[in-house]
């Protein structure tokens, strides 16, 4: 019988531990692309669809707190908005 293949929580522990090793070593470069790594399979892992992903950064980078917003349609309506996309969905 074939071993189970890692699931998703496996492999972001493991890569955890060689994010900690790389650090380390001072490979920086090399750590903060293992950490783009990491985000792609905590978003793979908790089903966040590219469009969440990219309304949250938008947030991010704006300065604008997630919280401050009651519903997520609100935060995408200004991210659409200052992307200069139509605001209507």
């Amino acid at each position: 019988m074939a071993a189970q293949s890692p699931t998703l929580d496996q492999l972001i522990n493991w890569l955890d531990a060689y994010i900690e090793k790389v650090a380390a070593a001072k490979l920086d470069q090399t750590a903060a692309l293992l950490r783009i790594v990491r985000i792609d399979l905590v978003v793979r892992a908790k089903g966040i669809s590219e469009d969440e992903l990219e309304v949250f950064l938008f947030a991010v980078e704006s300065g604008q707190r997630v919280a401050d917003y009651i519903a997520p349609t609100e935060l995408k309506k200004h991210h659409r908005k200052a992307a200069g996309l139509a605001t209507d969905h």
